[in-house]
């Protein structure tokens, strides 16, 4: 009904694509033909800063896909402040599609039009366009922050503004960019190395780092 494609059922659901493909079979669904569009989808506004901010969002937080006649940008998260951030940012460009699944978490998915290929890069790094305008760069960061960041307060009453991730050379970037523009921000460290465990049992993938 929603016009999702069979990778994004299988993420939306938790299981794999294998799974999608046996059960439609068995229900006799049919796969939607690739020319339909249910949803009318708008252009890109062409604001650099808009644009800035959104590769910032997706290199913290946003998986992005190529589909048959679009971008696709998929999010699942527990929180409802990044659902409404979701709508707040894609409302306009398509439809945002929602699935409240089992455990408590939310899948998102919005299809968009090509004016938004540029979010299907996914490197650690700032786009060199970026960096070369403090505007632009401040935009990234807000993105990025709104992805990865976090204020923390202490018993005390101190707080702290932190920003960690995977991305070492995002970061170091950052840090890079913010001394140079007068802001005070120590060098970049390591948090957790690849293959640690947490109290919940969870191993990292990779360094981390902060």
């Amino acid at each position: 009904e929603e016009g999702l494609t069979v990778e994004a059922i299988a993420e939306m659901a938790g299981c794999s694509l294998a799974t999608v493909s046996r059960k439609m079979s068995a229900f006799g669904i049919e796969a939607r033909p690739p020319w339909r569009v249910r949803y009318p989808r708008s252009d890109f506004s062409r604001s650099p800063l808009e644009k800035a901010y959104l590769v910032g969002f997706r290199l913290g937080d946003l998986t992005v896909r190529r589909a048959e006649l679009s971008v696709d940008v998929l999010m699942t998260t527990p929180r409802q402040e990044q659902v409404d951030l979701m709508h707040e940012l894609f409302d306009r460009y398509g439809h945002v599609y929602e699935h409240h699944r089992p455990d408590d978490r939310i899948f998102l998915q919005v299809r968009l039009n090509n004016t938004f290929e540029f979010l299907l890069p996914k490197e650690d790094r700032i786009p060199d366009w970026v960096l070369a305008d403090e505007e632009c760069f401040f935009a990234f960061l807000a993105g990025y922050v709104d992805a990865d960041g976090s204020i923390q307060v202490d018993r005390r009453g101190h707080a702290r503004f932190c920003v960690n991730s995977y991305d070492k050379t995002i970061l170091t970037q950052s840090q890079a960019k913010l001394v140079k523009t007068g802001i005070v921000c120590p060098p970049v460290r390591l948090d957790v190395p690849a293959g640690r465990q947490n109290n919940y049992g969870i191993i990292s993938r990779g360094d981390y780092w902060g």
